[in-house]
């Protein structure tokens, strides 16, 4: 039974290649349309905030056979970066819809690599969402004009 439940699973490889399309597009999106929005709208920002999860994406995408663990992890990783930045960028603490999306990469982890590994990406979902309050609150940082 747990067999055919875990050929139910995608496999990793498949799922960073749909990621890495979708970054991309992202990525294409913000450069094509930057010449006709106004200059506030951060794009160099939003930017670097996809090439941080873009890169450990493409990686993953191109490899041959199913990527390590520890590959899986760097890229989650990554992402949890890339997400508090876009957080930060997007609005900071009052941006309360894109903390939504730390359970999805958490969830990925889980589906993706163990339970372990789940478990680390919660914990720094958690440092990082809570710094990034605290250095906005503090004013080590501060929140993007727009």
């Amino acid at each position: 039974m747990a067999a055919d439940l875990k050929s139910l699973l995608p496999r990793a490889s498949a799922v960073f290649r749909a990621k890495f399309f979708c970054l991309f597009a992202v990525l294409a999106a913000v450069r094509l349309l930057r010449p006709f929005v106004s200059p506030s709208t951060l794009a160099t920002e939003l930017t670097l905030v996809t090439a941080i999860a873009v890169v450990p994406a493409l990686w993953l995408a191109v490899q041959r056979e199913e990527p390590r663990r520890s590959w899986i992890t760097f890229a989650l990783l990554c992402d949890l970066v890339a997400l508090t930045l876009g957080i930060h960028f997007g609005g900071g603490a009052d941006h309360a819809s894109g903390v939504i999306l730390y359970g999805v990469i958490i969830l990925l982890g889980g589906v993706l690599a163990s339970e372990q590994v789940s478990n680390l990406l919660n914990t720094v979902a958690i440092t990082l969402y809570t710094t990034m309050v605290a250095a906005e609150y503090l004013g080590w940082v501060a929140l993007p004009t727009g």
